[in-house]
């Protein structure tokens, strides 16, 4: 009873924090001017930008008393990204985790992108058991597995600056999920993007998969909650996009170095045809020298990717791959690096019904 009321009380306590720390929105906006951006960042910046762009980012938006003032540092995100568009070197579309709160408006209100949409809000209840009738036994409460609510919404967050055609918000239902990660409502954010020079729209796929250490259980528990997770994503993906769809996923995958979580994700690049952009970027030594370091962090970290589902057409290949919010830096802006990673239309060959080489050239 005492871990309950605990709980309780930790919640109560962080949903007034949740309250009170934001301040933009409505008629009322936040009375902060963001940091400058000093010479030696954008120093490694590219001239130019050529093809789709898209960014994947954590961008760790908590609230008090776990990591305050948050709100701040999404509008020194959004105002980065206001000064690539000046640039005309923006990503195109963003993939935000983490953006609890009102991060993603934060950060919108210097990057100026026209259309945005969020994942979902609460995680449905079910009748039977996610993962198993045990592992619904063994629920913490002072893990936050028995909260019964969900703090937190998804977190989940797109930014475009193409038409956003329809959207898809998929939660994990309760239950499936473990420790500290079930006070949010994680889940899956389809949006189908119209993108230009491309026949049919692409769909942008973002994803928050559940912690293992942060999670504050055993890793076998997290680990299973996540390769559940894993699956449902593999279903939801089957279910509600078109085989013929070009698809790129974006998120936190979670996996780091641990078998279990290693396994799940490698069958998802197996089975359905994904490969991890940015692993294709370094190997094919298309990344500039001013961000290999950054790279090969979060390849070496192995939690944060970009992947990508080709189809027959027109074919997307990375073409340039950069860091401008790397994670290890004296200040860094996440506790996860900010990655962009260009695609650029290429041709294309393949082989038809007929066994006929059909080639396709990009405009």
């Amino acid at each position: 009873m005492l871990k309950k009321i605990l709980l309780c009380i930790s919640i109560y306590v962080a949903s007034l924090s949740l309250q009170g720390c934001v301040n933009l929105g409505g008629s009322s906006k936040m009375d902060y001017s963001p940091k400058p951006i000093t010479v030696s960042e954008v120093d490694y910046w590219p001239d130019e930008q050529t093809g789709l762009s898209v960014q994947a980012y954590n961008i760790w938006d908590l609230f008090c008393p776990i990591s305050c003032g948050r709100s701040k540092v999404a509008v020194d995100i959004g105002y980065k990204l206001g000064e690539m568009r000046n640039r005309g070197i923006q990503p195109n579309v963003v993939l935000l985790q983490e953006a609890f709160r009102k991060g993603a408006e934060n950060i919108n209100r210097e990057a100026k992108y026209p259309y945005i949409v969020y994942g979902p809000d609460t995680a449905p209840k079910t009748d039977s058991y996610p993962i198993s009738e045990k592992f619904h036994r063994e629920r913490s409460w002072k893990k936050g597995e028995k909260a019964g609510k969900n703090l937190l919404n998804s977190g989940l967050a797109i930014l475009s600056d193409y038409p956003i055609i329809s959207v898809k918000r998929i939660a994990f239902p309760r239950g499936m999920c473990a420790g500290y990660d079930c006070l949010a409502s994680k889940g899956i954010l389809i949006a189908w993007i119209q993108v230009p020079e491309i026949d049919d729209p692409i769909a942008f796929v973002v994803i928050h998969l559940n912690s293992r250490k942060p999670s504050g259980v055993s890793g076998d528990r997290a680990d299973e909650a996540h390769y559940h997770q894993v699956k449902m994503l593999q279903r939801e993906i089957q279910k509600e996009i078109d085989p013929s769809t070009t698809v790129i996923i974006g998120g936190d995958f979670s996996v780091g170095h641990a078998p279990k979580r290693l396994d799940a994700v490698q069958k998802l690049l197996e089975g359905f045809g994904y490969e991890n952009v940015i692993r294709k970027a370094y190997q094919t030594d298309i990344v500039p020298d001013s961000s290999i370091k950054h790279i090969i962090d979060i390849i070496e970290d192995n939690n944060n990717a970009i992947l990508l589902r080709q189809t027959h057409g027109k074919s997307l290949i990375p073409n340039n791959a950069w860091v401008p919010f790397p994670k290890y830096t004296p200040n860094p802006y996440s506790d996860h690096a900010g990655f962009i990673v260009e695609l650029s239309l290429a041709e294309y060959k393949y082989k038809n019904k007929n066994n006929d080489i059909v080639q396709i050239l990009s405009p």
